[in-house]
């Protein structure tokens, strides 16, 4: 969004000018014709679509030999095994982590594989995740929320 906002901006500003040359019907295509470029760029700078929970992708995946600890500044650090057991590799995952039993106050996460992609029908170690802030006595907990291939 920023960085359409920005786009929109550089080209507007030198639009105002060009504009003054032209009069009329000349300006009004000036205008869509910047309106348009802009509108497309932002298209191409539209997020990935990855799979949610929910979706068959996501459930493929899963979670093993979770260990996290506390650091001294309060926030949890993870390491787990990520095992791919559908069809296509996995680039990076989004997990959703909390503490205690207190669902609704998730930290999202994004993780990538250190060494590239999660092989299909494969698995992955990830080592010194950051899964945000845990309470001093509490056990935190994740679960793979969306997926990208």
């Amino acid at each position: 969004m920023f960085a359409a906002h920005k786009l929109a901006c550089c080209l507007l500003a030198p639009a105002a000018e060009v504009s003054r040359a032209f009069s009329g019907e000349s300006r009004m295509r000036v205008s869509l014709l910047l309106v348009g470029l802009v509108g497309l760029h932002s298209a191409a700078l539209a997020p990935v679509p990855c799979a949610v929970a929910g979706d068959a992708r996501a459930s493929d995946v899963r979670i093993e030999a979770f260990q996290s600890y506390r650091r001294g500044d309060n926030y949890g650090i993870a390491g787990f095994t990520l095992v791919n057991d559908g069809e296509k590799p996995i680039s990076s995952i989004e997990l959703g982590c909390w503490t205690g039993e207190d669902r609704g106050r998730q930290s999202k996460v994004v993780a990538w594989p250190a060494k590239g992609l999660v092989p299909a029908h494969g698995s992955a170690q990830f080592s010194n995740v950051n899964i945000g802030l845990v309470a001093l006595g509490t056990s935190p907990q994740c679960e793979v929320t969306a997926v990208e291939n």
